[in-house]
């Protein structure tokens, strides 16, 4: 539920988190201020100087675009050229999340839902996967080139490297880099199964 202030007519509107370690909310004459409770120490909350202190702002007007992760409950804030800069706001109660959405809609004459999308949170294992067959092929690769063949340097460790490796032999080779694909396999299936979907929303 969100929590008004008869005392300080600055204060505008205010999500408090009853968790310290998620954050709260506070908009201040259309500047939003979100962190933790814990910066505010002992401070009251009642005092606008030490949120604006302690906190991170951002100006309403800088705003671009939001992106709202249901599952994590976070709200990320896109703003600057491209919308390339961004702030994320993790929050400990959904009905927080979904009343900050609605107040910043209003605060703007127009806005864009965009198709929904996967979070990012593959894109690692994806990679890993990528990288592990290209040097599988590499070594293999390595592999048929003559010792004394002019495209590698015996001091290049790199190089050495590769060649240690395939002087174990292709069957050893294909074990080695079998678990390793299979290990980042698992991982992509894994990180796929706990990627989210993002609500996109453009601001104008």
């Amino acid at each position: 539920m969100e929590v008004y202030s008869k005392n300080i007519a600055t204060i505008t509107r205010q999500w408090i988190s009853a968790d310290r370690k998620k954050d709260s909310v506070f908009v201040l004459e259309e500047i939003i201020y979100f962190g933790k409770l814990n910066r505010l120490k002992n401070s009251s909350l009642d005092d606008p100087q030490e949120i604006i202190k302690r906190f991170i702002s951002i100006p309403l007007s800088y705003l671009q675009e939001i992106q709202i992760n249901q599952d994590k409950k976070i709200t990320t804030l896109a703003y600057g050229k491209d919308a390339g800069s961004t702030l994320d706001i993790q929050w400990d109660s959904a009905l927080f999340m979904s009343e900050f959405t609605e107040f910043l809609l209003g605060q703007f004459h127009h806005s864009q839902t965009l198709p929904e999308r996967k979070s990012r949170s593959v894109k690692a294992p994806a990679s890993a996967l990528v990288t592990i067959s290209i040097l599988y092929f590499f070594v293999l690769i390595i592999r048929t080139i003559p010792s004394n063949h002019s495209s590698y340097r015996k001091t290049d460790a790199i190089i050495a490297l590769f060649k240690g490796l395939a002087s174990l032999g292709t069957f050893t080779v294909t074990i080695l880099f079998g678990i390793l694909f299979i290990i980042a396999l698992r991982a992509f299936f894994r990180a796929k199964g706990k990627s989210s979907q993002l609500t996109i929303i453009r601001l104008r």
